[in-house]
């Protein structure tokens, strides 16, 4: 498949060497099997066009020699490596990406769920572009990619522009907050909530955007237009994506700007 490319991938418990798309070798190693051999990273160029489109979401396991600095800094290479391959079999077992990312990645895209947006191919390591690229859209790639930032696992995500109409309710002290607002988290829960309701039971989306939004989008009766992954934050990205386009969110969303009900028009 690549001509001179040895491409290496850790599988849960496995290591693969890929060379012109055949397996060269697996060398097994057992989580309880004491010390871990983890072969030195390879390093390649991104075999298709630098300038092609990729978004995805990471998790990264750092080690005290990678770019990425681990939460523990005296996580050893094998450590982390065993680690990446437990958080896999963890998300491939069905748990939630976003929450793993969080709790357990090291990072600047740790706090965001992992979500790194799109980016331009070139833009990444050509061994991390080329795993986003080889994985289908929705689906985590099911072994692990290491480059200088440390162990990666990688779900790729859609590069398809998504388009939402929101109403906002602030609370004092959410981000962004102008200082008229003066309600309390607990009101302006309430308040998006009533909010949903009303448009569940067949109120005009727009003139409640107006009514009961806050921020720049409620003259606009909510409109924000088309957005990119990662422009939003990952709970709003997250909860658009995952509503049909044309349909209304079924639950108030909470990010750090406050509530939101969304509905999706792209």
């Amino acid at each position: 498949m690549y001509n001179r490319l040895v491409l290496r991938i850790w599988r849960p418990k496995v290591l693969l060497l890929i060379f012109a798309g055949g397996l060269l070798s697996a060398c097994a190693h057992s989580p309880s099997g004491g010390s871990v051999a983890v072969p030195n990273r390879v390093d390649i160029d991104y075999p298709h066009d630098p300038s092609e489109e990729l978004a995805a979401h990471q998790i990264v396991v750092g080690f005290t020699d990678s770019l990425t600095k681990p939460a523990d800094p005296k996580r050893s290479r094998s450590q982390a490596y065993l680690m990446a391959q437990e958080l896999l079999e963890r998300l491939l077992a069905g748990e939630d990406f976003e929450q793993v990312a969080r709790a357990h990645g090291d990072g600047g895209t740790a706090s965001r769920g992992g979500n790194i947006g799109a980016f331009r191919a070139g833009q990444m390591p050509g061994n991390f572009a080329l795993v986003v690229y080889e994985t289908a859209i929705g689906t985590i790639h099911p072994g692990i990619v290491e480059t200088k930032y440390g162990f990666h696992i990688v779900r790729r995500d859609s590069t398809q522009a998504l388009g939402a109409r929101h109403i906002l309710v602030m609370w004092k002290g959410s981000e962004r907050s102008p200082p008229e607002i003066t309600r309390s988290k607990d009101e302006a829960r309430e308040r998006a909530q009533l909010a949903l309701e009303l448009i569940q039971s067949g109120a005009d989306f727009a003139g409640l955007a107006t009514q009961y939004g806050d921020g720049p989008s409620a003259e606009q009766g909510g409109d924000l237009g088309t957005f990119k992954s990662g422009q939003m934050v990952p709970e709003f990205e997250e909860a658009t994506r995952n509503t049909p386009v044309g349909e209304l969110h079924p639950k108030v969303v909470e990010t750090v700007f406050g509530f939101h009900v969304i509905f999706r028009t792209l």
